[in-house]
């Protein structure tokens, strides 16, 4: 009895020890394996940091490429839009200021906003003078359309719509105060007179837009258009 007692406590005794081995490593298995997920998501997380600083680095060279992408052409822009300017320069007709006899009875028109003056013929009156614009009409006149000159900031659109205006045109480019006048003057489609569309150029930079009619109906030919445009003066 006491001998099956014995043998019984043995295998109590030696199953106890199993099972405490078996938790032991099941134990010590499970924290292995908390301890690899913590490392994989460590290293997830990492690589996931890795990957989105990688892709802002190169968000932040595609912009700054971009830009001096965008700097270099506006560079060239210039440089051709000099070189043009330089050459019409030497081809350009030179409005040398009028003498005072020729202007006798001109009235002064002063744009501040347009930073520049000119003489105009006492038949007009300037009816409009903002930053925007600088317009003159015939004075007392009762044409539907009185408007004889206007200047304005330089505007693509507005000097497309009025090229497009012309039946017939031709080129012209005039030297004024050290600036490079070039466009068109030509007949518009049911007028008889000749209009005047020219953009004002410095240093390759457009940066005024004239546009100057004159026709029997107004009084004003060529020669006095040609006046007005040579007493520009220009506050830089």
């Amino acid at each position: 009895m006491r001998r099956a007692a014995t043998i019984l406590l043995g295998i109590l005794l030696g199953a106890l020890a199993a099972g405490l081995g078996i938790g032991f490593f099941l134990m010590k298995a499970n924290t292995d394996r908390a301890r690899l997920a913590d490392e994989v998501a460590a290293t997830v997380a990492e690589a996931t940091q890795a990957r989105d600083e990688n892709t802002k680095a190169i968000q932040a060279a595609n912009t700054k490429l971009n830009a001096s992408n965008t700097e270099v052409a506006k560079a060239q822009a210039l440089i051709k839009s000099l070189q043009e300017e330089r050459d019409q320069i030497a081809h350009a007709t030179a409005l040398v200021p009028p003498p005072p006899k020729a202007i006798r009875g001109w009235q002064d028109a002063v744009s501040l906003g347009q930073e520049l003056s000119l003489k105009l013929p006492a038949t007009l009156v300037v009816d409009g003078n903002t930053t925007n614009a600088l317009t003159a009409s015939l004075k007392g006149s009762t044409l539907a359309d009185a408007r004889i000159l206007g200047i304005t900031p330089y505007d693509a659109a507005r000097e497309s719509e009025l090229l497009a205006s012309f039946t017939h045109a031709t080129s012209v480019s005039y030297l004024v105060d050290n600036r490079l006048l070039t466009g068109s003057e030509g007949s518009i489609n049911g007028t008889d007179g000749t209009l005047y569309v020219l953009r004002i150029r410095k240093d390759g930079v457009a940066t005024h837009l004239l546009w100057l009619r004159v026709s029997k109906k107004n009084g004003l030919d060529a020669t006095t258009a040609l006046t007005i445009l040579a007493s520009i003066r220009f506050a830089s």
